[in-house]
């Protein structure tokens, strides 16, 4: 079995650089950038991947296409770029579902059975299949209490043996 995709690999960064691209291009185009597709797209991988974009907010991505790249972005282009986070997270999510499928990979455990996680011991109160992960609900958090829990990769779950008391 290969390992997990990363939410930051290069497949992930390009998708979402990808999807970015024609409303970018438009906007460049109305700053009276003619830029090519491709140095742009290189660009927006790159402030996408930068690790000081943080969490993916447009402002922050656009800062760093003003410092590295010389982009002098407006309000617009930060719109724009406010929608990276989601299409990253969209990429991923298909790229993980694609190796689930590849590699063939099964959830081994069912809802309530208990496990260990690096989030702490609970209880599996959702399976996600699609994308080989468990739905825990950890027994030091209170608001799982009614359901829910932390979404969390199936290998990153480990069973609890039962004991018979």
């Amino acid at each position: 079995m290969s390992a997990r995709p990363s939410g930051n690999c290069a497949e992930v960064i390009d998708a979402a650089a990808r999807a970015l691209l024609p409303k970018v291009m438009a906007w460049l185009k109305s700053q009276g950038d003619f830029s090519s597709d491709d140095e742009v797209l290189s660009d927006l991988k790159g402030a996408i991947r930068s690790p000081s974009h943080g969490a993916g907010d447009g402002y922050t991505i656009a800062s760093a296409l003003d410092q590295k790249r010389g982009w002098l972005p407006d309000f617009d282009l930060v719109e724009i770029l406010e929608s990276a986070s989601s299409e990253k997270m969209e990429a991923h999510r298909r790229l993980v579902g694609e190796w689930v499928l590849r590699d063939g990979i099964k959830l081994e455990f069912g809802v309530g059975i208990r496990v260990e996680t690096d989030r702490g011991p609970g209880v599996i109160s959702a399976l996600w299949s699609e994308t080989a992960e468990y739905v825990v609900a950890t027994d030091d958090e209170p608001r799982h209490a009614n359901g829910g829990g932390w979404v969390l990769p199936a290998e990153r779950c480990k069973r609890i043996a039962q004991t018979v008391e």
